[in-house]
Formats: C-alpha cells, sequence, structure tokens
C-alpha cells in the first residue's frame, strides 16, 4: 500500500487538513501540534477498514494506491455512540480508479450501481463485502504496521505455533506475509529446520543482514542469536547477544538496542509494500545509532513507505528537508505543510534553523 493522503474531523477532537503523504515522512511540529494524534488516526482508521471496528467518532477521507498502480479513495463516518456505545459506520464510499464500487448512506447500500438486499448493520463495508474489487481494498489497509519498536519487549509475548512455521514455509515471500509480528518471523527464519532449500537459503541470508547491520551499530557486541524457545506446548521469539565476552538476554539488554533490533526485523521480515507509522521515532535510541537506524528506515526497501514523528533536532537535521512533514495547529485544527510551502531555507542548514525557530514550534500550539 501507498499512502497518498489522508484527512479527518473527530467528533470532539482535533481536526486534521489534508495531509498529502511522500514515499519517506517525518512528521515535525511544536508540542501538543498533534504529530502522535495524527499517526492514531490513520491507525484507527485503517482498522475500521480492516477490521470493521470504530474506535474513534469522525469523518475521514483516505486515498491510497496498491502495487499495481491501483488507486482507491475511501471515505466515511463513524460514531462510536449511536447505538448504546457500539460502533457504528454511518457512511462510507469507495471509489476505484476513480469509479464509485460502493456507497453506503442513510441505511442503503448500492454496490457497483446497484442496492445490496444486505446492507451492514454496524461495521464497515470494506471489512465485511466479499465483493472482490472491495476486498482488494480491504486487504491493502492490512499492510498498515504500527511500529513495535515503541512497545519495548511487547513483540517476546507472542506466540508462534511449530506446525505452522516448520512444516509449511519455503519462500521468504511467504514468510513475510504470514500475520507474526516481524521479530518473531525473524526467530522463525534463523530457528533450526529439518529440510533447506535453496529458498529458504534466500531467508538465512536475511537474517545475516540482521545481525551484521546490529553489530555494525553496536561495536561492543561479537555475535546476536535469534531463536524460538518453548514454554509448555508454546513457543516464543527470544534472542541472545555476546557482549564484551558475556552472554546478555534480553532482560538486561537495552531498550535502545531492542529498539534498534525490532527497526531491522521490520525492515526485513515486513510485507513488501508495507506502511510503517513510528512515533517519536528516536526515544530509547542513543544518539550513537540514531544516524545508523535513520540511514536504515532511508533506504527504503521493497516499496515500503515510512510515517514518523519527532521532535529530536538530531533526527530532524539528518533526514532531508524535502521530507519534513511540518504540523501547525490553531485551536483545534491541523494542518501540514512542506519545508518548501513554509518558505524555509533553500540550504537544509538554514531551513533546519527557520524550523527551530517557526512561531509554534517550541511553544506549542495556538488556541
Amino acid at each position: 500500500m501507498y499512502l497518498k493522503s489522508f484527512s479527518f474531523k473527530q467528533i470532539g477532537g482535533l481536526t486534521f487538513e489534508k495531509v498529502e503523504f511522500q514515499p519517506w515522512n517525518l512528521i515535525v511540529g511544536g508540542s501538543g501540534t498533534g504529530k502522535t494524534s495524527l499517526l492514531k488516526a490513520i491507525e484507527d482508521v485503517c482498522e475500521i477498514g480492516r477490521e470493521g471496528r470504530s474506535r474513534i467518532s469522525g469523518e475521514w477521507e483516505l486515498s491510497f494506491s496498491n502495487s499495481a498502480g491501483v488507486d482507491f479513495e475511501w471515505s466515511g463516518c463513524s460514531n462510536t455512540e449511536v447505538v448504546a456505545g457500539q460502533p457504528r459506520v454511518e457512511r462510507e464510499s469507495l471509489k476505484r480508479d476513480g469509479e464509485q464500487i460502493f456507497d453506503f448512506e442513510n441505511g442503503e447500500l448500492k454496490i457497483n450501481g446497484k442496492v445490496s438486499d444486505n446492507p451492514p448493520r454496524s461495521g464497515s463495508v470494506l471489512s465485511t463485502s466479499g465483493v472482490p474489487e472491495i476486498t482488494e481494498a480491504s486487504n491493502e489497509l492490512g499492510k498498515l504496521v504500527v511500529s513495535e519498536s515503541v512497545r519495548a519487549t511487547h513483540f517476546l509475548a507472542e506466540t508462534v505455533e511449530e506446525e505452522k512455521y516448520d512444516r509449511n514455509l519455503g519462500r521468504l515471500e511467504e514468510l513475510r506475509n504470514k500475520s507474526y509480528g516481524a521479530f518473531a518471523k525473524l526467530c522463525i527464519a534463523a530457528a533450526p529446520r529439518g529440510t533447506f532449500t535453496a529458498e529458504w537459503k534466500l531467508v538465512q541470508e536475511e537474517v545475516e543482514h540482521v545481525k551484521a547491520a546490529f553489530i555494525e551499530c553496536f561495536p561492543t557486541v561479537n555475535a546476536i542469536h535469534f531463536s524460538l524457545y518453548k514454554q509448555g506446548d508454546e513457543h516464543h521469539p527470544n534472542f541472545l547477544i555476546e557482549e564484551n565476552g558475556s552472554k546478555v538476554g534480553y532482560r538486561k539488554t537495552s531498550s535502545g538496542m531492542i529498539r534498534a533490533l525490532v527497526h531491522l526485523a521490520e525492515l526485513h521480515f515486513s510485507p513488501d509494500g508495507s506502511v510503517f507509522l513510528i512515533d517519536e521515532f528516536e526515544n530509547s535510541l542513543g544518539a550513537n545509532c540514531i544516524d545508523q537506524v535513520t540511514s536504515w528506515l532511508m533506504e527504503r526497501r521493497r516499496g515500503c513507505q515510512y510515517i514518523m514523528t519527532s521532535h529530536h533536532p538530531k533526527v530532524i537535521s539528518e533526514v532531508p528537508m524535502k521530507y519534513w512533514q511540518i504540523l501547525s495547529r490553531e485551536g483545534n485544527v491541523v494542518t501540514s505543510k512542506t519545508a518548501e510551502q513554509a518558505g524555509l531555507g533553500s540550504s537544509k542548514h538554514s531551513a533546519f534553523l527557520q524550523l527551530m525557530n517557526l512561531k509554534g514550534f517550541n511553544e506549542g500550539p495556538s488556541n
């Protein structure tokens, strides 16, 4: 999926005017301008179309495309307070390459111009319809990845079923498309196997790339090992670091190391065309590895798209200003501008200094 634009008006909350995205996006702005809220709104709206659940009340417009270049325009309105607090999508429509696929409003659903006998009672049409053109769009929303790196060791609690990972996986693409988290897939790739095919060798090479990049980022590390450990009838992802002659498990591993490791796993083992949402990118990353991790993400592997927030001067200064998305807020209305639209200097240095001095960057939103 390639997310082209997004707008959202939350009932009783912030209004995000249309934000147009690039392949790589660094969301910057003062404290309270809505950086984290923008990512959360994108996540919640995509969840409506993917799973039918609505955690938010508001109106949205989302424009995206798939790897084949097909463009989708999806809009709607949800209200979590309509039916005894149960989520409800009140209005929804989808266009595919400019052609109306479905329109749902006032309880009436039209698909390809024909009135349906089975309109949704509460959930999203996008998530419940079996019409191929609609499923095609819903499947793209499934490529949204909210980075696990913000949840520290949360990923270690994931359960992996042995019969599913050891018997039926033969190709790297198959593994990337599994529903497991990226770190779990990294551990699956590293786990011993009864058979070893030429195609699985490519999977092993990805594991070695992760190891090499991690060691380059943390020179005191001599080696890192990934595995699946058995606890009862369950298998869980695990890692062990060899550092300065000692073996270090996850309990004694720094949060910065863990965050860098998960970024690497996501880069190598998420599905092609994933859209990554990474909030407060610099959190827990030491100054020694911010540059390295930024460069990994900047490579934009396999058609993936990145939308990340930061207010750290070092991160902002490392990212080309053409990728900056500068948020400002007046009351509850949030707008976005590129560096060019904001009238920042032509050189990166002057643009960075101007950005730091923009009204509201340091003191936050205007009321």
